[in-house]
């Protein structure tokens, strides 16, 4: 695996890769692309089509000058032209999905956990095993739309809170992960505890 051969650049002498997962591609673009088009009907598609209708004459833009009514033609081209700006932001936000998911790739070393993912480049984002306080494992109603066993295991430690001052989720998480609650069995294993 690709991603594999790169993670060695980041890995220290005595590091070993343990467990490796990539993001379940379904529930990482399919679902995600599904909400972007959502979105994208609410916000760039109504505009677009009454742009449309205003300029073939379905709706009627209509101003008045001096007692003169006379058609409008900038509110519908100003419709059309934000459902356009609409429609390329919604071609920018899926092919950063599809490339974000080729890049991403979550590990688990006998050091720490780590997230290679990226856009424009590959990032690396890590966790020592040893500074993990708290791990979580949610299943949500996307994950349970597509009928796939698929969820999101978040990680968290002093520096990592789990929720942050506006409580959202803690920005260290193996999201869209195949069987989630064997991920965390298998994660929860290599992380050292008091106990131990």
């Amino acid at each position: 695996m690709k991603e594999l051969e790169d993670l060695k650049k980041i890995l220290t002498n005595d590091e070993e890769v343990k467990e490796y997962f990539k993001p379940n591609k379904k529930r990482f673009v399919v679902v995600n692309a599904i909400m972007m088009i959502l979105m994208f009907a609410l916000c760039g598609f109504i505009p677009f089509i009454i742009g449309i209708l205003g300029l073939t004459g379905g709706i009627d833009f209509v101003t008045t000058e001096n007692g003169v009514e006379k058609a409008d033609y900038f509110a519908p081209m100003m419709c059309i032209f934000f459902g356009a700006i609409m429609l390329v932001l919604f071609l920018f936000v899926i092919l950063g999905y599809v490339v974000r998911y080729k890049r991403t790739i979550y590990v688990v070393t006998n050091k720490r956990l780590i997230i290679r993912s990226g856009f424009i480049g590959v990032d690396y984002k890590s966790v020592e095993l040893r500074q993990i306080g708290l791990i979580n494992v949610r299943v949500d109603f996307l994950d349970k739309l597509i009928k796939s066993n698929t969820g999101t295991i978040t990680f968290a430690s002093a520096a990592i809170p789990m929720y942050g001052q506006n409580g959202q989720v803690g920005a260290f998480r193996f999201a869209c992960v195949d069987n989630p609650y064997e991920v965390y069995k298998r994660v929860k294993e290599l992380v050292p505890s008091e106990d131990k």
